[in-house]
């Protein structure tokens, strides 16, 4: 029998990907989608709307084509289903606000044999510590984006119920601004550190939210915290944390959520109990070691343990449609 060796075939395609990534950046950078939402094009007429060189446009469209986003006929371009509904500026599923996070993310990701080898996180964000303009920058680049997502759980889920939420690392409050636009009897309490909430203020002010929104400076970490609340709500914030802290913080969370209160855990950190997916989690993951001196991606498991600490009841645990996971768990009712 003769032996064959096994063919490269995972290290080409990841290698594609890569490039069909990048250019799918560079598309989303340039609009290129947005010219073709009434119809094909040529590489001329399309560069003419963006005032670029055709023979500069024409190999990142062609690049386009074969990641699948744009579809060739004769001498014309056109969006595929998938690009019209998320590529084209003005859309209401438009995921054109992911390009600046990608921007940011993927570089960062260049860093994580460094940051393996040293220990030391190349592109370490301390929001206690962080300068003003780095904040804002980077509250600028999250507030569209935890706005959309919000408003697909929104979609999703009934919170036509609750009262009192907890918006718990709300940062720029963009949870918290957008449940409480769309639920007019929701009154919010942003939480976040002492050198965030202002942050938070500016937001609110911003969003005219002002009679809806309150602001609680506290360390959700080490607490206590005050408040009275029938549903908590964070996004990514367990997963920045040690495994003791997001325990206590749980804790904390419990104190202040009412008798049959529930919680709503979701993020893109949260590991199936495999390790191996889903693959946002497995991108939180190799972004956290760029990241944070402690922060990680966490198992299902862990935050069913977690939960279960603090007192919750009725764990349940889903995927979103964007591929991040949502967690619940409900504070038992005082008669149960």
């Amino acid at each position: 029998m003769t032996f064959e060796p096994p063919r490269p075939e995972t290290i080409n395609r990841l290698t594609s990907d890569t490039i069909y990534g990048l250019a799918m950046l560079a598309g989303m950078h340039l609009d290129v989608f947005t010219p073709f939402k009434d119809g094909p094009m040529t590489a001329e007429q399309v560069a003419d709307s963006l005032n670029v060189r055709p023979d500069k446009l024409r190999p990142l469209l062609h690049a386009l084509a074969a990641a699948g986003l744009l579809e060739i006929a004769g001498d014309q371009f056109a969006n595929t289903p998938e690009a019209q509904r998320y590529l084209v500026d003005g859309n209401a599923d438009s995921m054109l606000g992911m390009a600046r996070q990608l921007a940011d993310y993927w570089p960062e990701l260049l860093g994580t044999a460094e940051s393996i080898r040293t220990g030391v996180p190349q592109s370490k964000i301390d929001y206690s510590t962080a300068s003003e303009e780095m904040l804002q920058a980077t509250y600028d680049r999250l507030h569209p984006l935890t706005e959309s997502l919000t408003r697909r759980l929104l979609e999703t889920y009934d919170f036509s119920s609750f009262r009192r939420l907890a918006d718990v690392g709300g940062g720029s409050g963009a949870l918290a601004i957008t449940m409480s636009e769309a639920l007019p009897d929701l009154k919010a309490t942003i939480i976040d550190l002492p050198s965030v909430i202002h942050f938070s203020q500016r937001y609110i002010e911003r969003a005219g939210a002002g009679d809806r929104i309150d602001v609680l400076a506290a360390d959700v970490v080490t607490g206590p915290l005050s408040g009275s609340f029938d549903l908590a709500m964070m996004r990514s914030f367990t997963q920045v944390l040690t495994t003791d802290q997001a325990r206590q913080a749980l804790k904390n969370i419990a104190q202040v959520l009412e008798p049959g209160g529930v919680i709503y855990i979701s993020g893109d950190g949260i590991l199936d109990d495999s390790l191996v997916s889903p693959i946002t989690a497995i991108r939180f993951g190799l972004s956290a070691v760029n990241r944070w001196d402690e922060g990680q991606a966490s198992t299902v498991k862990e935050h069913s343990e977690w939960l279960s600490d603090a007192g919750f009841e009725d764990f349940f645990c889903e995927a979103l449609p964007d591929g991040a996971s949502i967690i619940t768990a409900r504070k038992p009712s005082a008669d149960s």
